[in-house]
């Protein structure tokens, strides 16, 4: 049986489509991992160096 999926691979179209799909997850991944590791408040030095 023939599907379309079988075209499509065959499809250098597809291909960068499914590639460029790929690319851009991987970047939005990359994206968020990045933002979780980053703090979300800035330390403040000041109000740190009062406590001690």
């Amino acid at each position: 049986m023939h599907t379309w999926l079988d075209s499509a691979a065959a499809d250098p179209t597809w291909l960068t489509v499914f590639g460029g799909i790929a690319v851009l997850g991987g970047f939005a991944t990359a994206v968020m991992l990045v933002r979780q590791m980053t703090p979300r408040v800035r330390i403040d030095r000041s109000r740190v160096a009062r406590r001690t």
